[in-house]
């Protein structure tokens, strides 16, 4: 052979000699032919075993042609083969390669691939070269005979599993091609010298190369490094065995110096020739490419993203460090970003921002919110003239061709070809160019990783030290990179202007470290900052950092008394700190007594709390000497979770003069009266809940805030005060109590800024043996005392704001009186109670300018509003004469005004949009929920902005408003008589109507689906759109006033119009556009009567008044009880009958009765026969079986059938042309004798059955007849109990078979041995399948199955009324079998489920032939029939009456060898029955004993006897015993020798004494045991002279006594006696717990 391949390659290209001697081929000439048009060609060419396939792809047609060469000697192409004599295969198809490349075509690229199959084939036969090298060879000979090179685009060499040798640079020497890719597939490692295809011309020509496989290295003596050989390419895929520090260095300044290179992306196996290292600073690529913006972790990877950006460049860096596998590094180069260019497009876009901030803003605040696809600026600012919160917020969002901006405010959109960072950097850049000044400056990142690129542009675009800000705050989630980029942010900050920071990360972030960013001046000049969710590492020098600060809030880890200290001193020695709080995940000193520590520290507590055992609060006061101050030290600590709260905050002495004591009421009265009148402008509220009345005094600034309050409640010794920590009980109503202390409090002031009085009662709290006890609920009483106490002032009380919130009470004369003696400024009334009537004409507003009561319905005259300047009402009678008052009225008003009126929308409608359109005029703006007047006012330039919205939660709403002059953006309209298109909301008062209709108008109508209900309709909209479905859901709901409409997010209150009517008429409304739907569905889901035929009847009155008729494919109809056949009649008869394709009629009363006259106006319909589908087999029709026969698919019951009719229905049947699935359930025939089982013979009829299975009770039949059209037969089936739970004939059109239906029993008759061998390699669950499809498999399965082969590891039985549940766990499989009760047999779940329960495979089977549990213990006997391992567990359940259960269940358990296992719980009623069923397992192995009482009805009780089963060898062996849901009847004489073995126990006994406690308590102290009683009976007489005193403690509201006693042998725990009585019983429990756990003022007891 390797002679062959040697002479041929001298003749190759001979090819002047050979041409007459070899033979001319058909194949080639017609290819030469097809090639002839075409301008360029690719050559593939792919060498296999025993073939070569050469393939040409062109531009013409064909597209492609494929040559296949063939060892034989045959030539294949399309389908043509011809047969070269006399010439190997591989000369053949040389000549042919050579025949093409003279044509002179232009060769765009040429693909070779070796298969490895070839050279295993030859390698015995060949020993001095490979074929696929010598192929090599002699290519690049012929190449070299052209005398110029080969011109390519791409030339590509696939290597599947061969090895690469020299052969290959020959022919890259002749080739010229601009992509270069050379790829290998083996297994082993393949190295290719670099310094041989380096000087090739390829190498030189290309710009593109990619080397896959293939690890580039270069021998000792070649100099340059080889990274510098792949400089001159643009873009570079390729794997270097090994690089090193240098190459990286080269990589790259070369980016940086060359524009040319695009993306290099470099594999290597090695650094530095040294193993795989997954650390950069260990690689010492830091001090290259400088820290990484990013770093990711995927599995074993880590990835590192670099970024070098500045005006000329943009180079982005990826270094992928893997431990297995070739690590690589990715060079790419993007357009610079930061453009620093303001054009007149974002001028004019932000023109109006910067105009309105500057001029008509103050207090301006910025939050920049970015997220992975856009990103939000938020511009909040307060209105110069109306001192009102606006906000201006812009939105970039990332689009798939560029991105666009949108402003909400003004609904502007601006749409460009850029990514949406660079266009927000930009007009970032211009607002900040031109807005100076901020209040606060906002960062957030609100996606799980920061945008590594974002902040890099960010650092690009906004300079350091420009930001003038008050106040920043930074948010961030996790990130290992984030001190980095807080501090960046930080630095953008003016130092000196910034006085507060707040940094908030997500929570669980990695500790931070602070040196960087308190090395800012911004940092140091501040006067607070707030760490939250952000934990620290704190250094004792760290806390220098926070000397400068007057508020801060850290969380440190750890913290030690070192920080404790200093805190203390700084705050005895410095005036600057107010507050720290400082939070911490755990202590850094180990095996300490935190308390003593506390105590050397701070002194005694001045107060100290236990809330429970495991947390403890405590408070110091700690004068500063020579000052008025004090500081207070709050500490809470929870002992669990270790974690706990230092607070130090600065107070003034005379507040904290009695802290250290116990105060009395007047002392708790007097103090808060001091802090009332240390602070101006301060807010007072009083909260009323039905046990509890809450007065609070607040006071906020800039610097600080402060707020105190006294809580009263209702206490079983009269009142409960509390007041900061301090609790006193006073002899006295807390209602009375809290009224007089409120009445102290307001005659020592004379004026407050806020006064809030807000009610949470929802009934009256004061109870009816209260001999107090008013009518009046709390908050009456205390309105009642406020105005008596208003009414006795010789002053009256100041008051700018007044708020009172009725919540769910109802306003009273002590409301109206208040509003009188107190004239405030500011009014806002709220209410939780809807339509809530208030009567203010008779008030008299003297100083009130502003009102504020929306949730009312105010009854106040219009020429009384006016004279406020800012209303917010909602009114119950509005007129257009009003309005139009009121319009006159602002247009002369010389000062700022905003007035928002609701109207309640009557009957009448006194005001709708076309009255205000004659008023008016024609709108400046028209939408759907906003219409919008702009009037000039006389004199300054100012317009009377006027909005109607149609739709509001109160009604309508109407808006004036003095707002600056707009007018080159609103054009002035004059007033006309032309009428004007409103939009659908200003007709039906509703935005949910229009919205929908956009959507059904964009999408297709495809469903409408109504569910009715008692108080509701619901309304299902389901659109198509080219594969895109949507859906709009209506729900109308009944309220008092109304209707109230919801849709998605949205929600609508629709008066005076109730839902039955809305609901018919929107849906009118929407149908109106539509023509043909396919599917229109009624759902009746309760017993509402009335509702149901209201509903329908207005839905046939709505499809009666269309024009055309309603065209729908399919329609359905779901009752609840009484079917609604004429109703239901009368609708069907209003669509389209063409049209029509299914009627469905459905109600969950299966077997309803339909009468005769019913079932004749639903058949006498047009509908009726032009359907071809019916499904309404949960009634019972009574009508004759052909009016069935026009139905291609049908399923219907009817109550009796004769076997005349069946005869006739088959005759008919027989003949038709059409495919059709008729199933008729019936209850039974017509003729009695035909009833009985015996005499039943439908085989006179049919004739023998094809297929019957199961008995003649409960068996199946199947009928294949002969029908007119003979590739067709009529099958007939015969099922005694079918989907309705009675017989039924299914009749169908099927295709005849050519070969006989698969029967599985041929295998067990005629091939048993291979039926064995599918059962043994079957799974569990197939093997039960498998086992009930009928009795012959199940006893062959049982008979031949494996032994062991599937033990299994629990077995839980259940019995319920309901169903039976058998739950298998084995070692790979977990099944639950679930058996139901049938009419006839019964219907079993098989669930497969995974190892947490959830379910994996769910099969259903109806088995027809025996009882649910006959079935179940027949599976548990064929589970239980080899079991040779121990269970883990065997769980029996049983509650109803299952009277068969015990003695079929013992039945299976008796074996040979008795069943071992672990963990044994039964359930018997007696001790007899639970005995019996104990004495089936083996006590070798038993751990736990559980005992559950059957209980027969929920509420059952038993009590157990247990003298016999403690006898057992189970009760000896078993180390845990648990009695639940009954109570165990036993002498506590005998207690201590039943119980004295477990190791722990749960059980319930009906007496127990203390001399059982003290035995258990011994036993407990040097043994390790759980204990858990529950007595019924238990005298606890002289218990605490035996063992002491507890300590009590309330937990869950319950009381608990808990004692403590040290144990033997061990000083880490202690035992734990528990006792607290629950629902009238006595819980014991000992266990134990760790020293650590118990509280600092219990006591442990040595006995």
């Amino acid at each position: 052979m390797d002679n062959l391949f040697r002479r041929l390659s001298q003749l190759l290209f001979r090819f002047e000699r050979k041409t007459r001697a070899l033979a001319h081929s058909k194949i080639l000439t017609s290819t030469l032919k097809r090639l002839q048009n075409s301008t360029r060609i690719g050559i593939r060419i792919t060498v296999s075993i025993c073939t070569i396939r050469l393939t040409i792809y062109t531009r013409s047609t064909p597209s492609r042609v494929t040559i296949v060469y063939q060892e034989d000697g045959w030539i294949v192409s399309d389908n043509k083969k011809e047969l070269i004599d006399n010439f190997d295969y591989f000369f053949v198809f040389m000549r042919h390669l050579h025949s093409i490349f003279a044509s002179k075509i232009p060769v765009s690229y040429i693909s070779i691939q070796f298969i490895c199959d070839l050279r295993a084939r030859l390698i015995s036969e060949t020993t001095d070269e490979h074929t696929e090298m010598l192929f090599l060879k002699e290519l690049s000979e012929m190449m070299e005979s052209r005398n110029q090179n080969v011109k390519l685009k791409r030339f590509s060499v696939h290597f599947h599993g061969v090895t690469l040798n020299n052969s290959i640079e020959p022919i890259l020497q002749h080739v010229e091609a601009k992509v270069l890719v050379l790829k290998a597939n083996c297994d082993e490692d393949m190295k290719y010298d670099f310094n041989k295809i380096v000087e090739t011309n390829i190498w030189k020509s290309a710009r593109v190369v990619d080397i896959d496989s293939l690890y580039l290295s270069h021998a000792h003596k070649f100099s340059c490094q080889p990274v510098e050989e792949i400089s001159h390419f643009s873009s570079v895929s390729c794997i270097f065995y090994s690089i090193n520090f240098d190459d990286m260095v080269f990589l790259k300044e070369h980016f940086l110096e060359s524009p040319n290179a695009r993306e290099f992306l470099i594999s290597y196996r090695k650094f530095d020739e040294q193993p795989m290292i997954s650390d950069i600073y260990e690689m010492g690529l830091d001090t290259i490419f400088g820290k990484p913006v990013n770093v990711e972790y995927k599995e074993e990877d880590k990835i590192y993203k670099f970024r070098v950006m500045d005006t000329e460049h943009d180079i982005s860096i990826q270094l992928f460090l893997r431990r297995s596998g070739n690590s690589s590094i990715i060079f790419t180069r993007e357009p610079p970003s930061v453009k620093q260019i303001y054009d007149q497009t974002v001028h004019n876009y932000h023109s109006h921002t910067i105009d309105l901030l500057e001029r008509n803003g103050q207090e301006t605040n910025a939050l920049l919110v970015i997220r992975n696809d856009s990103i939000l600026i938020y511009f909040t600012y307060t209105d110069k003239n109306t001192a009102e919160k606006k906000v201006e917020n812009f939105e970039y969002k990332s689009l798939e061709t560029g991105c666009s901006a949108v402003v909400s405010e003004r609904r502007t959109s601006l749409t460009v070809n850029l990514d949406h960072m660079s266009l927000f950097l930009t007009h970032l850049k211009y607002l900040l160019d031109n807005l100076t000044t901020f209040e606060s400056f906002s960062f957030g990142f609100n996606e799980e990783s920061c945008d590594a690129e974002f902040m890099n542009r960010l650092n690009k675009t906004i300079p350091s030290n420009s930001l003038k800000a008050d106040g920043c705050c930074i948010s961030f989630n996790r990130h290992p990179l984030i001190t980095d980029y807080i501090t960046s942010v930080l630095s953008y900050f003016q130092p000196g202007t910034l006085e507060n920071i707040a940094i908030h990360t997500a929570p669980h972030t990695i500790a931070m470290e602070l040196e960087d960013i308190a090395g800012l001046e911004q940092w140091k000049r501040a006067i607070s900052v707030a760490m939250c969710n952000t934990t620290l590492k704190l250094s004792s020098k760290s806390w220098e950092n926070f000397k400068h600060f007057s508020c801060a809030t850290i969380i440190s880890e750890p913290i030690s008394f070192e920080d404790l200290s200093f805190l203390k001193e700084h705050f005895l020695t410095s005036n600057t700190p107010r507050q720290i709080k400082l939070q911490y995940l755990r202590s850094s000193e180990d095996n300490i007594n935190v308390a003593q520590k506390l105590l050397e520290l701070f002194g005694p507590p001045a107060h100290e709390s236990y809330e429970s055992a495991k947390q403890c609060d405590r408070t110091w006061c700690i004068a500063i000497s020579n000052q008025d101050n004090c500081f207070l030290v709050k500490h809470k600590f929870c002992r669990p979770r270790e974690y706990g709260t230092f607070v130090f905050s600065r107070k003034l002495a005379a507040e904290m003069e009695w802290i250290n004591s116990s105060p009395s009421r007047s002392q708790i009265l007097s103090a808060f009266i001091k802090c009332l009148a240390t602070y101006k402008n301060h807010s007072l509220e009083v909260h009323t809940a039905e046990d509890q009345v809450r007065i609070m005094f607040s006071y906020s600034s800039e610097l600080t805030s402060y707020r105190k309050n006294i809580v009263y409640k209702n206490h079983r010794e009269g009142c409960l005060l509390e007041f900061d920590v301090h609790k006193i009980v006073i002899d006295e109503d807390y209602v009375t109590v809290s009224c007089e202390d409120l009445n102290m409090v307001l005659e020592t002031v004379e004026s407050i800024d806020t006064l809030l009085i807000e009610s949470e009662e929802i009934s009256p709290s004061r109870s009816d043996d209260d001999p107090n006890n008013s009518n009046e609920t709390v908050f009456g009483c205390c309105l009642t005392k406020l105005v008596e106490n208003l009414k006795q002032r010789k002053q009256m009380l100041h008051v700018r704001n007044f708020r009172l919130n009725l919540n769910m009470q109802s306003p009273s004369d002590q409301v109206y009186s208040i509003l009188e003696l107190l004239s405030p400024e500011v009014v806002e009334l709220k209410t939780s109670i809807e339509d809530t009537k208030l009567e203010l004409s008779e008030i008299n507003f003297t100083k009130t300018k502003e009102l504020k009561a929306e949730s009312f319905l105010l009854s106040i005259p219009i020429k009384l509003l006016s004279k406020f300047s800012k209303v917010a009402v909602t009114l119950q009678d509005f007129s257009v004469e009003d309005l139009v008052y009121l319009k006159e009225h602002l247009l002369g008003s010389p000062t700022p005004f905003k007035f928002t009126i609701n109207d309640n929308r009557s009957k009448e409608e006194h005001v709708n949009a076309k009255n205000l359109l004659e008023e008016f005029g024609t709108p400046d703006r028209i939408q759907d929920d906003l219409m919008e007047w702009r009037i000039r006012i006389p004199g300054p330039k100012f317009d009377l902005l006027i909005e109607y919205r149609p739709c509001v939660p109160m009604g309508q709403s109407f808006s004036f408003e003095r707002v600056v002059e707009r007018v080159e953006e609103h054009q002035r309209h004059e007033f006309t008589n032309q009428p004007i298109e409103l939009p659908l909301s200003y007709t039906t008062h509703s935005l949910i109507l229009p919205s929908t209709l956009n959507t059904t108008k964009a999408f297709k109508l495809a469903e409408v689906r109504l569910s009715l209900y008692s108080t509701s309709i619901t309304v299902g909209l389901y659109c198509t759109l080219q594969g895109q479905r949507s859906s709009r859901i209506h729900e109308y709901q009944h309220h008092p006033n109304g209707c109230r409409l919801q849709c998605d997010h949205q929600r609508e209150m629709v008066r005076n119009r109730d839902f039955v009517s809305l609901a018919v008429s929107h849906l009118k409304t929407i149908l109106e556009g539509q023509n043909v739907i396919l599917e229109f569905s009624v759902h009746l889901c309760d017993d509402s009567e009335y509702i149901d035929k209201r509903c329908l009847e207005d839905l046939v009155e709505m499809l009666r008044s269309r024009r055309r008729q309603l065209k729908v494919r399919n329609f359905k109809i779901s009752f609840f009880e009484q079917p609604y056949i004429k109703i239901a009649a009368s609708l069907l008869s209003y669509f389209d009958h063409f049209s029509l394709v299914r009627i469905t009629l459905n109600t969950p009363l299966h077997g309803t009765v339909i009468e005769t006259e019913d079932c004749d106006l639903l058949v006498s319909l047009d509908q009726w026969h032009c359907a071809s589908e019916l499904l309404i087999s949960s009634f019972v029709f009574s009508t004759a079986l052909e009016n069935f026969e026009n139905f291609s698919l049908a399923s219907v019951t009817v109550p009796t059938i004769s076997f005349e009719q069946l005869a006739l229905l088959k005759e008919n049947l027989t003949y038709s042309t059409t495919k059709f699935c008729l199933v008729i359930n019936f209850h039974g025939y017509e003729d009695e004798d035909s009833n009985d089982v015996e005499a039943r013979r439908p085989q006179e009829i049919f004739g023998e059955p094809n297929v019957e299975y199961g008995s003649e009770e409960f068996g199946h039949k199947n009928w294949h007849l002969p029908m007119d059209d003979r590739e067709y037969r009529l099958a007939i089936r015969y099922q005694h109990c079918g989907a309705e739970g009675i017989p039924a004939y299914v009749f169908t059109r099927e295709k005849q078979e050519d070969a006989p239906p698969f029967d599985m029993l041929r295998l067990v008759t005629c091939f048993p041995m291979v039926m064995k061998n599918i059962v043994d390699n079957c799974a569990f669950v197939s093997v039960e399948v498998l086992r009930k499809v009928c009795k012959d498999l199940r006893y062959f399965v049982d008979r031949s199955r494996s032994k062991s082969k599937f033990q299994t590891n629990d077995i839980a039985v259940s019995l319920n009324s309901d169903d039976l549940k058998l739950r298998i766990r084995q070692s790979n499989a977990h099944t639950l079998f679930v058996y139901y009760k049938q009419p006839i047999g019964c219907r079993l779940d098989i669930i497969e489920l995974t190892p947490d329960g959830a379910t994996r495979n769910y099969r259903e089977h109806h088995l027809t032939d025996d009882t649910p549990l006959n079935y179940l213990m027949r599976d548990l006997q064929f589970v239980l029939k080899d079991q040779k391992n121990c269970l883990r567990s065997f769980h029996y359940w049983v509650a109803g009456e299952h009277e068969e259960a015990q003695e079929k269940l013992k039945r299976v358990l008796i074996r040979s060898s008795k069943l071992q296992v672990k963990c044994l719980i039964l359930a018997g009623r007696t001790e007899s029955e639970i005995l019996e069923l104990l004495e089936c397992f083996d006590a070798g192995k038993l751990k736990l004993l559980r005992l559950d009482f059957a209980k027969i009805t929920e509420e059952d009780e038993g009590t157990l006897e247990i003298a016999r089963i403690a006898e057992t060898g189970h009760w000896r062996t078993a180390e845990e015993f648990v009695v639940a849901e009954c109570v165990l009847n036993t002498d506590p004489l005998n207690f201590n020798q039943l119980f004295g073995n477990f190791k722990s126990q749960k059980v319930c006994l009906q007496n127990f004494t203390v001399d059982n406690l003290l035995f258990m308590k011994q036993k407990s102290l040097s043994t390790s045991i759980k204990l858990f009683f529950i007595c019924e009976n238990f005298d606890m007489e002289n218990l605490y002279e035996l063992i002491g005193r507890p300590l009590l403690v309330t937990e869950d509201a319950v009381k608990v006594r808990k004692w403590f006693f040290k144990l033997i042998g061990t000083l880490e725990h202690v035992l734990l006696l528990r006792i607290n009585t629950e629902n009238g019983k006595i819980h014991v429990q000992m266990f134990r717990i760790p020293v650590s756990y118990v509280p600092q003022n219990a006591t442990i007891r040595d006995d």
